[in-house]
């Protein structure tokens, strides 16, 4: 897989191309539409143009993929170490932008506070986080975060 490949993401209808590839190759970043996608190499399928007469309008012709998979509209990190918990936000936040849900929230927790800064910083970082913020305390206070996408 290299750049400008056309790429489809299996679980879903999105195709794209591909922008860049991680340094381990384990991880490709997409460009769907206008959203930068990173996305685990194992789940993308190389798309060939076929011929011009034998073109679909259905995006991913030819392509079988599995089934959508039901995305949540929450993610729980509890206990999780920083490293390892970004890793699954970034994962979780792109499988909800291609399930196309508006907003979601992250469950960090209070802790020693780490993790809930380190999730907030991501979040600001983010292209796609429109807002995020904490909850009152009844919905889980500073240890949720909730957000919504542009």
């Amino acid at each position: 897989m290299a750049e400008g490949d056309s790429v489809g993401i299996q679980g879903s209808s999105a195709r794209g191309e591909v922008v860049t590839v991680s340094e381990d190759g384990t991880e490709v970043e997409v460009l769907v539409g206008n959203m930068r996608l990173k996305v685990a190499k194992e789940k993308l399928v190389p798309l060939v143009a076929a011929p011009a007469e034998e073109r679909s309008d259905f995006p991913l012709s030819g392509v079988s993929a599995p089934r959508v998979e039901e995305v949540s509209d929450r993610l729980y990190l509890l206990g999780e170490r920083v490293e390892d918990a970004l890793g699954k936000l970034d994962r979780f936040l792109d499988r909800a932008l291609l399930a196309g849900l508006r907003s979601v929230e992250v469950v960090h927790g209070h802790g020693t506070g780490r993790l809930r800064h380190a999730v907030g910083e991501f979040l600001k970082e983010h292209h796609m986080v429109k807002r995020y913020f904490h909850p009152g305390q009844k919905e889980g206070g500073r240890g949720v975060s909730k957000l919504e996408f542009m």
